[in-house]
């Protein structure tokens, strides 16, 4: 295959490098072709969006993530549209697309349709960005006879701020992740679909070396992409642990089985190999296979059928009895208190540092720690705070609960919702079981 100067066009790179016509088009169901050209020569060409036929939101995330202009390894070039742009071009533009990988000022979405790519590089963004979009999103002009607004934006919500923890907390790009969601109109653009599609990539190490870090023994590409998405499994901490003081290793495995619950799929690829989870059958049997093809960082697409109502909270309940048959162990003695709270106990505001695991760590060895090293008491008040993530509420208790248990001291939970509850009594349970039994 020649070598390809910045000036060649991608019609050239297809004709020269014999690369299927599926390179000019990028579908979920058949990733290969798109990101085989991304894989190999498109990253030296500069690329004229006019050469494509039709691409979906996750493509134009590959992409940027590759040519942000203020990223150090960028080495993908896109020609500005200005004359006769085709179709995909102009979705590009609309989309945002050439606004990010030139560093302008992003256009800011359409209610209830697309919400601007844009980049999400600190934990301080990640909160606000996941309630941005799902709110847009979501929008209730927009609900169907299907389509339970409320209920999809709490679960829109928890899958981006997973997805973009992992970008951020994981991937070591010092851009971060890049991030799209779309609200896939079944009567325009893409008439087949009848979903929401969120995707966000970045041009990080890849999750073979995030895993490889705690888990040297995992030389497969195929093996690390199905272990991803067990609980409790990550390159954070060793196999016997829970997690470590950051990291739950749960990210990934709600969002592979939220995918499950809302007859979604899940696509990732990263560096060596890719992992597609989809549905077969109509009463939810999953079928995963590996598509020919990489990405030169990690890209993660998921996708939630708008054609059924679901109730986030009874979900998670399901998801949490699936990860605790998986992992093998079983209820225990609960360690949070919730009621009679001592007017001495140390409080902590938890929206001070929601979902932003990062602030949570300092505050909790700065001042959490040391107040029950002083066998004082705390109180976590979560007022003002509608849901929690997972790995979130884990990064708040792995830590105190055990110091607590050491010093005999009590952790009181106040005014959480339903939802924050119910997640903080898994992360109790797992906790307490850690403790008797590893």
């Amino acid at each position: 295959m020649k070598k390809l100067s910045g000036l060649d066009s991608l019609s050239s790179l297809i004709k020269d490098a014999n690369i299927p016509i599926l390179a000019k088009s990028g579908f979920l169901a058949n990733p290969d072709g798109f990101l085989s050209a991304i894989e190999n020569e498109m990253v030296h060409a500069r690329v004229d969006l006019n050469q494509f036929e039709m691409l979906q939101p996750w493509c134009l995330v590959a992409m940027a993530a590759l040519a942000r202009k203020n990223a150090s390894t960028s080495s993908i070039h896109f020609s500005e549209v200005n004359a006769n742009p085709n179709e995909v071009a102009r979705f590009a533009n609309a989309m945002g697309f050439f606004d990010l990988i030139n560093g302008r000022k992003p256009w800011k979405g359409e209610i209830g349709r697309t919400v601007k790519i844009q980049s999400v590089n600190n934990f301080n963004e990640l909160e606000s960005v996941a309630h941005h979009i799902a709110n847009l999103i979501t929008d209730q002009s927009i609900e169907n006879e299907y389509l339970d607004h409320i209920e999809t934006r709490y679960t829109i919500y928890y899958v981006m701020v997973e997805l973009l923890r992992n970008a951020v907390q994981h991937s070591f790009d010092p851009n971060g992740g890049v991030i799209v969601a779309q609200n896939m109109n079944p009567y325009g653009r893409y008439p087949e679909y009848n979903r929401i599609q969120i995707a966000i990539a970045d041009n990080g190490m890849g999750i073979m070396e995030s895993l490889r870090k705690t888990r040297p023994e995992v030389t497969d590409i195929q093996i690390a992409l199905k272990n991803c998405i067990l609980p409790f499994y990550s390159g954070a901490f060793k196999s016997h642990q829970r997690g470590s003081a950051t990291n739950a290793g749960l990210g990934l495995f709600m969002i592979s089985e939220i995918a499950k619950e809302t007859c979604g799929n899940l696509f990732i690829s990263t560096k060596g190999g890719s992992m597609m989870q989809a549905p077969i059958t109509d009463d939810g049997e999953y079928h995963i296979s590996f598509p020919k093809c990489s990405y030169p960082g990690t890209l993660v697409v998921f996708e939630l059928s708008k054609s059924l109502v679901f109730s986030h909270s009874d979900m998670l309940e399901q998801l949490k009895l699936r990860a605790r048959v998986m992992a093998s162990f079983s209820p225990t003695d609960s360690f949070l208190k919730y009621d009679n709270i001592p007017s001495n106990a140390f409080a902590f505001l938890v929206r001070l540092c929601t979902e932003n695991t990062a602030e949570a760590e300092k505050y909790i060895w700065n001042r959490i720690l040391p107040e029950i090293r002083n066998r004082k008491d705390v109180v976590y008040d979560f007022g003002g705070i509608e849901i929690g993530t997972q790995s979130f509420l884990h990064a708040l208790l792995f830590l105190p609960i055990q110091e607590a248990k050491r010093n005999q001291t009590s952790i009181f939970i106040a005014n959480a919702t339903d939802k924050v509850l119910s997640g903080l009594k898994w992360v109790d349970e797992y906790l307490s079981y850690d403790s008797v039994h590893d």
